[in-house]
């Protein structure tokens, strides 16, 4: 099962990067893969904190959303 974490961790695992210690070491101690923790730093750097919020798929809402219209 995929693990989640929260926004708060993110914060914190970005800023051990930024402030000097090295990505794997970082995603090491927080028990991730390292491509994740880079994922993170570059949605940190495109969009700040927003980028790190959970999203929401976008295609499966619309198509939940055209099935409530059909049963009504």
């Amino acid at each position: 099962m995929k693990r989640s974490y929260s926004l708060e961790e993110k914060l914190c695992a970005i800023g051990f990067v930024f402030q000097g210690e090295s990505a794997r070491s970082v995603s090491r101690r927080f028990h991730l893969g390292h491509h994740i923790l880079y994922e993170w730093i570059e949605s940190y750097k495109l969009r700040g904190i927003e980028g790190l919020k959970p999203h929401v798929n976008r295609k499966k809402t619309v198509v939940i959303w055209r099935k409530m219209q059909d049963c009504s």
